[in-house]
């Protein structure tokens, strides 16, 4: 009984390291994933790059724009202002003689 044990006991072990042990096709398929999933995150990082560089860009043409805006909107105010009415008649006073 002792030796029927053992041997099921060996072939219980010799099964579950031939399932675990890792066969050359299942590591070569695992490396294999693993540098797709490592490539796909490279790009997806890249995207991620380019997009916050884009980003970056864009604020930074912000200022010069938002300058020009201002200085535009302040050159048709004094235009505007220059085309209203004023009072212009004198107010001096003047003494009879």
């Amino acid at each position: 009984m002792k030796k029927i044990i053992a041997l099921s006991a060996l072939v219980a072990l010799g099964a579950l390291g031939i399932a675990c042990g890792g066969s050359d096709n299942s590591n070569n398929s695992n490396r294999s994933n693993a540098n797709v999933n490592h490539n796909t995150n490279s790009a997806t990082s890249n995207a991620i790059n380019a997009v916050t560089n884009a980003n970056t860009v864009t604020n930074a043409m912000e200022h010069p724009v938002n300058t020009l805006s201002n200085a535009a909107k302040t050159v048709a105010n004094g235009v505007s202002n220059s085309n209203s009415k004023s009072n212009t008649k004198s107010t001096t006073n003047k003494s009879n003689k």
